[in-house]
């Protein structure tokens, strides 16, 4: 009958150069660390956030569920990619039982894809009243079709099941700190090759967004490997120490991609002033970066702790020196406990 079945999700995020994924148990509101893993990818398997080798990412999938040992074959599977779009428009308030034929009949002014290439979906975050009436404010999300074909085929190559898809700079909201869940902040998720921002006002996305750079831009700076930058582990604590220079250089470009951005956020959609800037992501552990944002940004800059809140076992004890790279898998998996 399943009443004693424990409720586990995992969130898998697919990243360039590795795949991770965590599993988490419980409930959203007390949720527990059961296992988690990591999985190197070669170079070119993954490009853009793209699968650009199916067979190669299908058997990092086999090996990273053989070797962490995950309960569950279902998935919360993580995009980040040009494959998907996300808008916020504004539509005519109607009926509600004429809401979801009037949004998809208009979404094709606000989406640059064919309706029938792409998977469409649709949130309602507000309505507003202005000289052309009422309006809804819906947040449309556009996923072209074979890209998303392509991921769910890789998974179920894997013995794997993709339970739901998300937008991963979307799920990053589940993270974020309950003090901070009024006004209006920024997410950013610093990846190895796309980073994205997330801005919530109030506890409502209203602005979601691809940066192109990530951690590989940053080799060119401190020229070294990916996996010299940011080290994908620190247990024995020996890692490399960069010079001031080449941090304030990456900070600076860094900061100039997020300032486009949140520029592009409060003149379009006439957005509240930024806040706060939370940092995630592999790239939040690069030591003096958040510094050098807050500097170049004039906001103030914090790391996420994506385990915050997440009861973790004395024998994953060792996931809290690497947290913030699994940060997408977290939020993903938390998703999950409630779906």
């Amino acid at each position: 009958m399943g009443f004693l079945r424990p409720n586990n999700a995992v969130g898998l995020d697919i990243d360039t150069a590795e795949i991770r994924a965590v599993e988490l148990s419980g409930s959203i509101q007390s949720p527990k660390l059961v296992r988690f893993g990591r999985m190197p990818l070669p170079g070119g398997a993954v490009i853009e956030g793209m699968i650009a080798d199916p067979v190669v990412v299908e058997d990092a999938l086999h090996q990273l569920w053989s070797d962490a040992g995950f309960s569950s074959r279902e998935l919360i599977l993580g995009v980040s990619n040009q494959g998907v779009l996300v808008r916020f428009a504004a539509f005519p308030k109607v009926a509600d039982n004429k809401v979801d034929n009037l949004i998809r009949f208009q979404a094709q002014e606000h989406i640059p894809f064919p309706l029938d290439s792409v998977v469409l979906d649709y949130l309602i975050v507000g309505e507003a009243t202005g000289d052309v009436g009422d309006t809804l404010e819906v947040l449309l999300v556009a996923g072209k079709r074979d890209m998303l074909n392509t991921f769910i085929e890789v998974a179920s190559g894997a013995d794997l099941k993709v339970r739901d898809i998300d937008v991963s700079s979307l799920a990053l909201q589940q993270v974020l700190p309950s003090d901070d869940s009024t006004g209006t902040v920024a997410i950013i998720n610093i990846a190895n090759e796309l980073s994205s921002i997330l801005v919530v006002e109030n506890e409502t996305p209203r602005f979601a967004r691809i940066i192109p750079t990530g951690l590989q831009a940053a080799t060119e700076f401190f020229n070294c490997s990916l996996n010299e930058v940011v080290p994908i582990t620190v247990a024995n604590k020996l890692k490399l120490v960069w010079s001031e220079e080449a941090v304030s250089a990456w900070g600076e470009m860094l900061a100039g991609e997020i300032n486009s951005s949140l520029s592009y956020y409060q003149t379009q959609q006439k957005g509240a002033a930024i806040e706060k800037v939370f940092l995630s992501g592999r790239g939040a552990r690069m030591d003096g970066l958040a510094e050098r944002l807050q500097d170049n940004l004039g906001l103030p800059a914090e790391v996420l702790h994506p385990f915050d809140k997440i009861a973790v076992p004395n024998k994953n004890l060792g996931i809290s020196s690497v947290a913030q790279d699994f940060t997408v898998s977290v939020a993903l998996a938390r998703r999950g406990l409630e779906v």
